[in-house]
């Protein structure tokens, strides 16, 4: 029994033929199955890049010409793996990625985490322009340092989270867990880390019998000295990071099977070529999931301000 390949193009697919040929009583017979890039990458250039296996419906006949087909090495089927999608090179550029990690790499991504921070920036200072009363810019500033300071103690935590768990047999691509990682914090995360806050702050003054503002320790509000204040929020700011990522490690360890799933049918559904992936998990997405997020954290730290600002008016009122 003999196998034998040919590689064709048709209406820009990619053919992998198998030939089964068995020689049995003076008659020749074969068997044909198609196999459209079977573990190989490209199949329509800049739409699906590392398609599964799918099996046609094989085919036999007594009378074919094999001329055609000849044993094709592996190194020949490398080679077209290799070759990526012409749109997704346009996108992101080759040397700049990294597909083992779902990650960006050199000046292309330091450009990318440079346009993400712009475009979150621009939507806390529209959200200021809105408000009222607006609040002073040195209150802003230090309202915002801490959510850029704590992002930057998460995003490394995710990717950590993520390579160490792709590394596990059968995890899952890297981006799937980095996308979920991404997606629970910036969901069920934000009310989580509003619980851990307030249980926080409510601990340490129960601890030392005095009232948050008294301590510096209401969020949006800095008694003087300004500084220390800042510092107090910003360290109740971490703790509560902490304990947001120990319950999504929570989730991945009791339902880590479910949830890489459905991560990663969320991100074969956007597309199965590794750039695009990368492409919508570190950069659309996480831009879009960051703005809501970095809004209703922003909204959560101002809350004890509004509380108190809508006191004071009613103790006006009252007054008159």
């Amino acid at each position: 029994r003999k196998k034998l390949k040919r590689c064709s193009r048709h209406e820009n697919k990619i053919i992998v033929e198998n030939i089964y040929i068995q020689e049995e009583d003076a008659k020749l017979e074969w068997r044909l199955d198609y196999q459209i890039l079977i573990n190989v990458r490209v199949v329509v250039p800049g739409v699906v890049w590392g398609l599964p296996s799918r099996q046609l419906q094989p085919r036999t006949n007594q009378n074919m010409d094999l001329s055609a087909y000849e044993p094709i090495p592996s190194s020949s089927i490398s080679r077209i793996n290799s070759r990526p999608p012409a749109i997704a090179n346009k996108l992101i550029p080759h040397t700049q990625l990294d597909t083992q990690t779902c990650s960006l790499l050199g000046p292309f991504s330091i450009l990318i985490q440079a346009i993400m921070a712009l475009i979150i920036l621009a939507s806390l200072l529209y959200k200021r322009h809105r408000e009222k009363p607006k609040r002073k810019y040195r209150i802003w500033t230090a309202d915002v340092s801490k959510q850029v300071l704590g992002q930057a103690f998460v995003h490394m935590l995710n990717i950590f989270i993520s390579d160490s768990m792709a590394s596990l047999p059968s995890k899952g691509n890297p981006c799937a867990l980095y996308f979920m990682n991404i997606f629970i914090d910036t969901t069920i995360g934000v009310f989580v880390l509003f619980l851990a806050l307030n249980f926080i702050t409510l601990l340490v003054c129960k601890t030392l019998k005095k009232t948050s503002t008294n301590l510096g320790l209401s969020s949006g509000i800095y008694p003087d000295p300004f500084i220390k204040s800042w510092m107090k929020q910003l360290s109740i700011y971490f703790i509560g990071l902490i304990i947001l990522k120990l319950f999504v490690l929570g989730l991945f360890w009791l339902g880590g099977s479910a949830l890489i799933k459905f991560g990663n049918s969320i991100i074969e559904a956007i597309s199965l070529d590794p750039k695009i992936q990368i492409l919508v998990v570190v950069m659309i997405g996480p831009t879009i999931l960051n703005v809501l997020q970095f809004l209703l954290i922003d909204s959560f730290i101002n809350i004890n301000r509004i509380r108190i600002l809508i006191i004071k008016a009613k103790a006006t009122e009252d007054s008159k």
